[in-house]
Parts: structure tokens; sequence; C-alpha cells
């Protein structure tokens, strides 16, 4: 198969949308804010993960960029 998919995790999702429009010439992307949502655990323990997601295609590939907006531990904090 073919790969479908890129999700990257970053710090500052402004910056990378700068890299990846100019630099990398992919886009447009579309931006999103993901409030806390219920329910949510990280390493059997209750957590409050809000973010940032931008969606974007270069080519047939799709673009995930993704920046945690809060301090929360979770598996984007130890992507990091």
């Amino acid at each position: 198969g073919t790969i479908l998919e890129l999700c990257q995790v970053v710090r500052d999702l402004d910056a990378a949308l700068i890299h990846w429009t100019r630099t990398i010439g992919a886009g447009p992307f579309f931006v999103f804010e993901v409030p806390v949502l219920p329910g949510q655990q990280y390493r059997g323990q209750p957590t409050q993960v809000s973010l940032r997601v931008a969606f974007g295609f270069s080519g047939r590939l799709l673009i995930e960029l993704l920046q945690q907006t809060n301090g929360t531990p979770s598996v984007f904090t130890e992507m990091l």
C-alpha cells in the first residue's frame, strides 16, 4: 500500500503551518480547536487534553499537525 496520512505533533502549530505551506508547498490547511472532551484517560488515569489540529494535503498525502494547548500529561506531550 501507500502512506495516506502523516501526523506530526508540534510545539508551535503556527510555525509548523508556515513551514509546511511555504517550505514544503503543502496545503491549504484547515485549523480546528478541540476542547477538553469528557472521558479522556492517559496511562490509566483521567486527563483533560485540549488541542489545536490542522489538516491539509500534499498531493494525495493527508498531513495532520497537532499541538496540545494545555500542560496536562498525555501521549502528545510524551511524543515531544
